[in-house]
């Protein structure tokens, strides 16, 4: 991971020559950002930093051990440090839409397959849906093919 800050304090987060991130970052944030890629790439990673004016320090930065969701709880404490964690936040981005396009989003939990007649079936428990969900997409992906069932109530 290479990480350049500029005169101007604009620094650039590049993770494999693709940039991660780029603008104005305070270091704050940078940490944030730096936990966020070595916790999605779940390995140790090599950061080095040039700042403005030419000094470089590298260092090694390693993922937290992840407790195994299968793992007995332990007390209320461990599960409140949880929820203070800061939020891992990847930015998603897609061409093609109509400028102004509402786009959902979805998250695929789970998938399966289209019998012989090519109609995909499946089987919802709503207790497993959030609060506030908009329903639910079946996703083709060979076909692309895109069906949205708003599950009313």
């Amino acid at each position: 991971m290479q990480i350049t800050v500029r005169s101007d304090d604009q620094v650039e987060v590049t993770v494999d020559g693709d940039v991660w991130v780029a603008g104005p970052i305070d270091r704050d944030s940078l940490g944030r950002v730096l936990g966020t890629i070595v916790s999605e790439k779940d390995v140790p990673v090599r950061v080095e930093l040039t700042e403005a004016d030419g000094r470089r320090f590298a260092d090694i930065l390693t993922p937290r051990t992840r407790r195994s969701v299968f793992a007995p709880p332990t007390d209320d404490n461990e599960s409140a440090d949880r929820t203070k964690l800061a939020p891992l936040l990847r930015r998603i981005e897609a061409a093609g839409f109509v400028p102004g396009e509402d786009v959902g989003i979805a998250i695929i939990t789970r998938a399966g397959s289209a019998g012989h007649d090519g109609i995909a079936r499946t089987i919802v428990d709503t207790r497993d849906l959030p609060d506030g969900h908009l329903g639910v997409l079946l996703f083709g992906f060979v076909s692309g093919t895109i069906s949205h069932d708003h599950l009313r109530s």
